[in-house]
């Protein structure tokens, strides 16, 4: 008989996340949850230290995490400037305040808001990958 702590919560995944935010625990526990679902994860503190991250690492970058309300530059800003790029990954966006969405206009943009199950971020972290441009991967691979 398998005890509960020894089942798994979610498929095991692949594939690389930016996670932008500003909160440490927040940032900590969300980036932990994806590395245990099997994801490799970048990791920014702030708007601009995620973009610095994201010019240096876009193509192995399967999606973009952000917070919406930071220091040094704004999930919106983020955006933003990741657009002005080319092509880019799907951004999922987490926000406890949802007048900030109103500046942004991307129609495909998906929202987690906060507070969030982290099933509910796993969930939608799999979801964005999946549908996002077939990108060559090996057998097995997301």
């Amino acid at each position: 008989m398998t005890s509960p702590s020894h089942r798994p919560l979610l498929v095991t995944r692949s594939g690389t996340v930016l996670l932008v935010e500003d909160e440490a625990p927040i940032r900590e526990l969300c980036a932990t949850f994806l590395g245990n679902l099997g994801y490799e994860v970048l990791v920014a503190e702030d708007g601009r230290a995620g973009l610095d991250l994201y010019v240096r690492e876009r193509k192995r970058i399967d999606l973009i995490i952000t917070d919406m309300r930071m220091p040094q530059m704004s999930g919106a800003d983020l955006i933003g400037a990741v657009d002005t790029l080319g092509e880019r990954p799907p951004i999922l966006v987490m926000t406890g305040y949802s007048p900030d969405l109103a500046t942004i206009s991307i129609p495909e943009l998906t929202v987690l808001s906060k507070p969030f199950r982290l099933s509910e971020l796993g969930a939608a972290a799999a979801r964005l990958i999946e549908a996002a441009t077939p990108r060559t991967r090996g057998p097995g691979g997301g």
